[in-house]
């Protein structure tokens, strides 16, 4: 196991657990993160840290007993590319949300994250998501 592999299962284990500390850890102040939305939603296309931390602790609070699981992943100059899939249960249903992710690490910590998602798949996550998201 590599370092960046150390690196990425500790966001994904902070994902889960909702541990907004660790993500803040793992992520630089100036890290970006880009999702394809898909037309689903665009306000959450381009995120701050404290954006995506915000979305991440939605999801965590919405879906009971989500996971991750990795079905690839593949090391590149400059980071990872992962394949995955967030499973979950949303208001009783279950819930498969495929994604392709590009992680890039720079000194130890992740400095971008580009994810592109099935929309379809990723429909009722997002939709929850924004319905619970406080009015800016």
């Amino acid at each position: 196991m590599t370092t960046n592999d150390e690196l990425v299962d500790r966001f994904f284990a902070a994902l889960v657990a909702g541990d907004t500390d660790e993500l803040r850890n793992i992520y630089t102040p100036e890290t970006t993160i880009w999702h394809n939305t898909g037309g689903v939603a665009e306000d959450f296309g381009q995120q701050s840290v404290e954006d995506n931390i915000a979305m991440n602790g939605l999801i965590a609070e919405l879906l009971d007993d989500h996971r991750f699981d990795h079905i690839r992943r593949g090391h590149v100059e400059g980071g990872v590319y992962q394949m995955t899939v967030l499973r979950g249960v949303l208001d009783g249903q279950p819930v498969e949300h495929y994604m392709a992710i590009w992680i890039r690490i720079e000194e130890g910590h992740i400095t971008a994250i580009e994810e592109y998602f099935d929309s379809v798949t990723a429909a009722p996550v997002v939709t929850a998501v924004m319905s619970a998201m406080p009015a800016a």
